[in-house]
């Protein structure tokens, strides 16, 4: 995941809405300008930023664990009749 600095930590990125011809797609990028589209389709010709969003590293991880953990599947306790 893109940083500003080796402190992971207390690094910041900045989450860009893109919209593009074919529609909006999300990307990540860094303070250098440096990113990565994570969805939605690429914006050919460049598109053009609708919002900005900066935020820290740890809270984009921290978000993205607790996803992961509402998405794994529950296993439910079931009766094996034998």
């Amino acid at each position: 995941m893109p940083t500003i600095n080796n402190d992971r930590e207390n690094g910041t990125v900045e989450i860009q809405i893109v919209a593009g011809v074919e529609g909006p797609s999300v990307s990540i990028t860094r303070p250098d300008g440096c990113g990565m589209r994570v969805a939605g389709p690429k914006p050919w010709g460049g598109g053009v930023i609708r919002q900005r969003f900066t935020t820290r590293v740890a809270d984009l991880r921290e978000a993205l664990a607790f996803v992961e953990r509402k998405q794994q599947p529950r296993h439910s306790k079931e009766k094996i009749n034998g």
